[in-house]
């Protein structure tokens, strides 16, 4: 009998690895906030050695950051960015060093 095909939940494209999703995120809260921020959460689980961590809290502190910034310009409308979703930022992924 045939086995039966494992299927697996990807995040947007499913070629990326977890370094793409982390260096893409930055980039993506430009357009589509929530995306970005989903797309985050989804892979925070996926982050396993220093380094990843690392470079995953420093692409989270950029998002943030982008995020404070862009709520404090005159043209920023909570509506147009969030729709009827809360506002989130990213949280980091804390090191036991």
């Amino acid at each position: 009998m045939a086995k039966k095909k494992q299927e697996h939940k990807t995040l947007g494209f499913s070629h990326w690895d977890t370094a793409d999703y982390i260096r893409e995120c930055p980039n993506i809260v430009r357009w589509n906030a929530r995306l970005a921020i989903d797309w985050m959460e989804g892979i925070s689980s996926r982050v396993w050695s220093v380094p990843q961590t690392a470079y995953y809290n420093r692409a989270a502190t950029s998002i943030n950051t982008y995020l404070d910034n862009l709520e404090s310009y005159r043209f920023y409308d909570k509506i147009q960015v969030w729709g009827n979703d809360r506002v989130r930022r990213v949280e980091l992924i804390s090191t036991y060093d």
